[in-house]
């Protein structure tokens, strides 16, 4: 089923977008806004949000700056107006849909916006009214491939997230260059260990998912 194919492309899909995917994220932002940025907020809805739960972490110990994760309607009508206390804080808003058409995460772009932090969407459509709300744009766009949970599209966002942490670490010089190229390495080598999961696991599937018919 589409879920399965889903499934079982994850590693070519981490092979063949890992390195253009990292060189987008490099030239989106230049040195001066990442490192006058002084907190960031990641939102998003669904699996957008999971995404940015997932990356959370990584942005805590690796760039070393507050970061708060929440779903976008709370993102708009609470974490937001609360920031507009402290404005001019230069304050960075990524808010994630894979469409680009979610209408939360679009109302909290514009929100940001009106509040003058600085707005990144994070989308697999460049030319959706998220692209078009925001300052900048990451273009996660990935090949064609069959209607399904978004098993692929929420792998694309999740290393998008991952990739960007690092890239303001570096920058930061919160991880030396030879850290975060490691850590890239090991991003990048995770196709050969979901690879391997699958070959090990499939038979087990195979003979559970018999039984359970």
């Amino acid at each position: 089923n589409n879920m399965t194919e889903q499934i079982m492309s994850l590693p070519d899909l981490i092979r063949n977008e890992f390195d253009n995917l990292d060189k987008k994220i490099r030239n989106a932002f230049d040195f001066e806004e990442i490192l006058s940025t002084k907190k960031i907020i990641i939102t998003g809805c669904g699996d957008s949000y999971f995404a940015a739960l997932a990356s959370k972490l990584a942005f805590k110990n690796w760039v070393k700056l507050p970061v708060e994760v929440a779903s976008s309607l709370p993102v708009a009508r609470y974490e937001l107006p609360a920031e507009s206390i402290e404005i001019p804080l230069n304050l960075m808003v990524i808010g994630i849909s894979v469409s680009g058409g979610v209408s939360r995460t679009i109302e909290a772009i514009n929100i940001a916006n009106e509040l003058g932090a600085r707005t990144v969407a994070l989308t697999g459509n460049s030319t959706s009214k998220l692209a078009k709300a925001a300052n900048k744009i990451i273009d996660c766009s990935i090949p064609p491939y069959k209607h399904a949970p978004g098993v692929l599209s929420y792998q694309i966002s999740l290393l998008a997230l991952y990739l960007v942490a690092i890239h303001f670490a570096e920058v930061r010089e919160q991880l030396t260059r030879q850290e975060a190229d490691r850590i890239r390495a090991d991003l990048k080598g995770t196709a050969d260990l979901i690879e391997a999961t699958i070959a090990r696991n499939l038979p087990a599937i195979k003979e559970l998912s018999a039984a359970l018919k």
